[in-house]
């Protein structure tokens, strides 16, 4: 197409470039290499797409590049657990908002697919969903996979709640710093008989690293806080809260952390 991709309400790219005030390679740099423009360029080069309408056709830019034109992002398979659909939905809500707006000035569109890492190989679930890079997020992958997705030379981002010693580029939780917070924030606003709800410590690495942040934390400030450690879940949560409940009325705990959503 003369003049660059044309969408929408028929901009191009020499139009965006002649409002960015730059050259149309430039425009091109922009959506396929951004590292390779400077940020003040960036700017002016997404303000005048915003103005003018302007999107990159990702099948003529796939075509150009032999490749699919998609950024595949993997979701783990529903749970048979009711209520923790509930909660990995605002989780999946989040990070298509995020990964939609991270790809809207490239060249790429988003293409979403669960993935139950049980029942098919990662080979097998890549042949079904072609893409130009992949982002697999929480429980979409087994430790064998990555090997696998390595092996296929596919770009791709693995996401964790743990930090792994892998090969892949890696983006984690830090359970560590995360329990720290949560006591620093209430030490913050002035608690200091403080307790942790959790469970499954004796397995549960996330957990066991939760607590232990938060331990580390209340103990530099010379508190030791109690720890309840029941069962996960809502139904552990309730059981958790009846003990803490006496505890919380004997003004023995002022301030709560507890180590998930679904025990909160």
């Amino acid at each position: 197409m003369a003049g660059g991709a044309q969408l929408g309400n028929g901009a191009t790219r020499d139009d965006v470039a002649r409002l960015a005030g730059v050259s149309s390679a430039t425009i091109s740099r922009a959506y396929n290499r951004p590292s390779s423009v400077s940020p003040e360029k960036l700017a002016a080069i997404r303000k005048a797409a915003k103005a003018l309408g302007y999107k990159p056709d990702c099948n003529a830019s796939a075509l150009r590049r032999n490749g699919s034109g998609s950024i595949l992002l993997v979701l783990g398979a529903a749970s048979d657990d009711a209520s923790e659909n509930r909660v990995y939905r605002w989780f999946y809500a989040e990070a298509l908002i995020k990964a939609q707006a991270a790809l809207e000035f490239s060249p790429y569109r988003l293409a979403v697919a669960l993935r139950n890492n049980r029942r098919e190989s990662l080979k097998k679930f890549l042949q079904r969903n072609p893409c130009d890079g992949a982002v697999f997020g929480l429980s979409s992958f087994l430790p064998e996979d990555i090997k696998t997705i390595r092996n296929l030379n596919i770009p791709h981002v693995l996401c964790s709640q743990m930090e792994m010693a892998a090969d892949s580029p890696l983006c984690y939780i830090d359970e560590l710093a995360g329990g720290a917070v949560a006591a620093e924030g209430l030490l913050k606003a002035g608690r200091r008989r403080l307790a942790h709800i959790s469970g499954d410590l004796d397995a549960n690495v996330v957990c066991q690293a939760r607590w232990q942040g938060f331990s580390d934390a209340a103990r530099k400030s010379g508190i030791a806080p109690l720890c309840i450690a029941g069962m996960l879940g809502i139904a552990g949560g309730y059981d958790s809260g009846l003990k803490l409940a006496p505890r919380v009325k004997n003004g023995d705990v002022a301030g709560l952390f507890v180590v998930n959503d679904l025990t909160a």
